[in-house]
C-alpha cells in the first residue's frame, strides 16, 4: 500500500493518479531522442554489401563457367567467392542481431553461385565420363 505525495491518501501499489486528488504519483518520464540510440544497435553495412557484391559475383562466375565452358577451375573460383558471400552473410547477421536484406540478398546469391558450381562439377563429370567410355556408341 502506498500513499499519496499530495494529500497523503492511502493508493494501491500500481496507482498512477490519486483516487482522491488525482495528482500524479510517478516520476517524469524522461524524453530520449531518436537520435540518441546506443552505438551498437547502429548497423554498419559493410560486411553485408561486400557479401551481396560477391554472391553477385559468385553467380557471374558460375554461369560463366557452365555457358562458356569455363570449366572447374573458373567454377572452383565461383564456388568459394559464394562461400566468402555466405559467410559474410552470416558474420553480418551476428554483428546486429538480425539479417539486413543486403546480407539475406549475399546469403541468397551464395547458395545460387554453389549450386552452380554443382552443376559444372556434374556436368564436367559427365562429359568426362563420356569421353572416358570413348563417347556415345551408336548402333546403326
Amino acid at each position: 500500500m502506498k500513499f499519496c505525495r499530495k494529500c497523503g491518501g492511502e493508493m494501491g501499489d500500481r496507482a498512477v493518479y490519486c483516487p482522491k486528488c488525482g495528482e500524479l504519483q510517478q516520476e517524469e518520464i524522461q524524453k530520449v531522442s531518436i537520435d540518441e540510440t546506443d552505438e551498437e544497435q547502429q548497423f554498419n553495412p559493410v560486411l553485408a554489401i561486400i557479401s551481396m557484391i560477391a554472391g553477385f559475383a559468385g553467380i557471374t562466375i558460375g554461369s560463366f563457367a557452365i555457358c562458356f565452358c569455363g570449366g572447374i577451375i573458373l567454377g572452383s573460383f565461383g564456388f568459394l567467392v559464394s562461400v566468402v558471400a555466405i559467410v559474410l552473410a552470416v558474420i553480418s547477421k551476428s554483428q546486429d542481431g538480425r539479417m539486413p536484406g543486403m546480407a539475406v540478398t549475399g546469403l541468397i546469391t551464395g547458395i545460387i553461385g554453389m549450386v552452380l558450381f554443382s552443376i559444372t562439377v556434374i556436368f564436367f563429370l559427365i562429359v568426362g565420363g563420356i569421353y572416358l567410355l570413348g563417347g556415345i556408341v551408336s548402333y546403326a
